[in-house]
């Protein structure tokens, strides 16, 4: 089975320190003595307390500085001053995540499982949140979710975890989550209209594409058209607030801690504009890396992942 987390090269998502939780309505023991929520269950007042005396049923609080929708938008100063996102980045097991149905044929997902598969990586934005102890919902992205669940039911092993982005439990203001899904609506708006998903066989081996956080100051700036100052601007910006960068960026390796941009042109323009903003929080970009010496059927498994699902 793959080891996910050593295929992570920022800081592991840190769980709270629980002792346990404590059982409520609609809790269930689980086999290591905890009490879990079962998908569709709601935390209670006596559901557990998260380590370090914090009351889970207390509002989010709001030292991020994004607003919620309906108050003042931050300007330039406010993004100057974001502290560090409460997002994580996370391989979530599909058996912890609940999602609403997708409207993707049973053609369309199976071919996209496949590609999904290959490729190793969810390229597609999956936004959750975490309403209890590791059980997850998902608010954005259920096409991309019932493509990793058919994944998982086609391979076991390859397909038991997939990547997202993870608003924690009691964690996130109202204006952060708001912020985190205008960013995923963004990415999916800037998807070029396909055609039918292509049929491609599963790879024997797995990929060795990573997920990672790269240094904006390691990456080459693309030879390309820089896109206009206006549209690189509006990018940062929602990048800067939602404090991830759900348009994937792909880079290829060329040679030890070098790397150039094979897809997100645009992604990377606005990473670079937002680090001269507020350098500590845009300093890295979540990316997709093809390690230095990968085989080239890795990068063709990636891309053709971006172009597809």
């Amino acid at each position: 089975m793959m080891n996910y987390d050593d295929r992570f090269d920022f800081p592991k998502f840190e769980l709270p320190s629980w002792s346990c939780l404590e059982s409520g309505k609609g809790a269930k023991r689980g086999a290591n003595g905890k009490f879990y929520l079962p998908p569709g269950s709601k935390p209670t007042a006596k559901m557990g307390v998260m380590g370090d005396d914090e009351d889970p049923n207390k509002p989010a609080l709001e030292p991020t500085g994004v607003k919620a929708k309906g108050e003042k938008a931050p300007n330039i100063d406010d993004l100057k001053s974001l502290p560090p996102a409460s997002v994580r980045y996370k391989f979530v097991d599909i058996v912890a995540a609940e999602s609403a149905s997708s409207k993707l044929s049973k053609e369309e997902i199976d071919a996209k499982a496949r590609l999904y598969l290959n490729s190793g990586i969810m390229t597609s934005p999956i936004v959750m949140e975490e309403y209890a102890y590791e059980r997850f919902r998902v608010i954005h992205g259920q096409d991309a979710f019932a493509v990793a669940k058919r994944a998982k039911e086609i391979n076991p092993s390859r397909g038991e975890m997939v990547n997202a982005f993870v608003l924690p439990f009691g964690k996130t203001s109202k204006g952060e989550r708001e912020a985190l899904l205008a960013e995923a609506r963004m990415a999916d708006a800037g998807k070029k209209r396909r055609g039918k998903t292509p049929k491609v066989s599963l790879r024997d081996e797995e990929t060795s594409v990573k997920f990672k956080l790269t240094d904006i100051s390691a990456i080459d700036p693309p030879p390309t058209k820089k896109p206009p100052e206006s549209k690189i601007q509006t990018r940062a910006e929602s990048y800067l607030r939602a404090g991830v960068m759900a348009s994937p960026v792909v880079l290829k390796e060329y040679k030890p801690e070098k790397f150039k941009v094979v897809h997100g042109v645009d992604s990377y323009w606005a990473a670079a504009k937002a680090k001269t903003i507020n350098l500590d929080r845009a300093e890295m970009v979540n990316s997709f890396v093809i390690p230095f010496g990968a085989s080239k059927a890795d990068e063709q498994a990636i891309l053709a992942s971006v172009n597809s699902i």
